[in-house]
């Protein structure tokens, strides 16, 4: 066994598999809307890498080491061009779904956390130019048609995620 410098008293190779092995936390946020007929949409990107290119999807990202969610929430947002919130009553300790399904990340299986986020300030129809290495094309569509090509595991997080705001709000209508 070698000294790591970057991790201490462990091998390349177990280091490794520690990271093969581990759960990453991730954010991805569910941006929502009200249309004029009063119905939910999403606004969903096109994926330009990796194994879900040319695919649409949610944003989101890893947690960095030291960060905060609401940071983490913020600086994913801030990649789009946007500044949100979190839709109420969901905070950063009271996501919308954790998903640690298998399906999400073949290689690295993410824990994610899912946050419906609104758009704070600004015009809610408007939708900047990105500038992203990942993403692209961000259109607003209804919850209820989104694409065939959606990432499988992203139309879950919307489904879920109008799903419990619905069961959450019964109440107070």
């Amino acid at each position: 066994m070698t000294e790591n410098k970057k991790f201490g008293p462990i091998s390349e190779e177990e280091y490794q598999l520690i990271k093969k092995l581990t759960p990453l936390p991730h954010v991805d946020l569910v941006f929502l809307r009200k249309n004029y007929g009063g119905n939910w949409e999403t606004l969903i990107f096109n994926r330009k890498t990796d194994s879900w290119a040319g695919k649409s999807c949610l944003i989101g990202g890893r947690q960095r080491k030291g960060e905060r969610i609401l940071r983490t929430i913020a600086r994913q947002a801030d990649e789009v061009g946007f500044r949100v919130r979190v839709l109420a009553p969901f905070r950063s300790d009271f996501p919308s779904y954790v998903d640690s399904g298998k399906d999400q990340d073949p290689e690295k299986q993410a824990t994610t956390l899912v946050y419906p986020v609104v758009i704070a300030g600004g015009a809610k129809d408007e939708v900047p130019n990105i500038k992203s290495n990942e993403v692209d094309s961000p259109k607003w569509v209804s919850v209820d048609n989104l694409p065939g090509n959606i990432i499988p595991h992203h139309a879950r997080k919307i489904s879920e995620t109008i799903n419990r705001i619905e069961k959450l709000t019964a109440g107070s209508k």
